[in-house]
């Protein structure tokens, strides 16, 4: 009688399979995480090439607006005038009187009285010097209102913003170049006259 043997078969433990699940699952995992990742490293560089323009607009802007002065300024002086002048005179003096004339005669001494009615033109030009002192004391009010318009590009404020875009210019292009480090290539010198740096 002839006897068939069968090869045993060969089964894996069951911890084969939970650790071949566990690396799947390990794997997903990591791929999903990568792919936040590089989603999350996209979206900042476009937040960073977005704030570039934002410091570009703002640079390139102006600020207008007006200065409301409402004030009252003492004024106290003297003015002191020095000054000849010329004053005409033109008048007709009229004579009307009598004048007593004594006649002598060999019988005596006689007063004889004239009248005399006539008038005398006067003409004169005299020069009359003139100084004065004139205390002022008043309140002058003011009310002006005075447009102010300030261009940022020409000021510290203006330096400093063009920094920063160069900086957000940078790093976007730095996250768009794929796998590296979050920095981007040179940061922004700090500005000789204060303008400020950006760590």
């Amino acid at each position: 009688m002839e006897v068939l043997l069968e090869k045993p078969r060969c089964r894996r433990p069951f911890d084969y399979y939970l650790l071949w699940l566990a690396v799947l699952v390990s794997l997903g995992i990591h791929v999903y995480l990568i792919n936040l990742l590089l989603d999350a490293r996209r979206q900042v560089a476009d937040a960073a090439a977005a704030a570039s323009v934002v410091m570009r607009d703002i640079g390139a802007g102006a600020l207008d607006y007006p200065v409301e002065v409402r004030d009252t300024i003492p004024v106290s002086l003297t003015v002191r005038y020095h000054e000849t002048i010329t004053v005409p005179i033109s008048y007709t003096m009229p004579i009307n009187t009598q004048v007593s004339i004594p006649l002598r005669t060999p019988l005596g001494t006689f007063p004889i009285n004239v009248p005399v009615v006539s008038s005398i033109p006067i003409s004169l030009s005299p020069s009359v010097p003139l100084s004065l002192a004139v205390p002022i004391s008043l309140t002058v009010p003011i009310a002006v209102d005075v447009p102010i318009h300030v261009e940022l590009g020409d000021t510290p404020l203006g330096q400093a913003l063009e920094a920063a875009e160069r900086y957000f210019l940078d790093l976007a292009e730095s996250l768009r170049q794929g796998p590296g480090p979050f920095l981007p290539r040179k940061a922004p010198e700090a500005a000789s006259d204060g303008a400020g740096t950006f760590d």
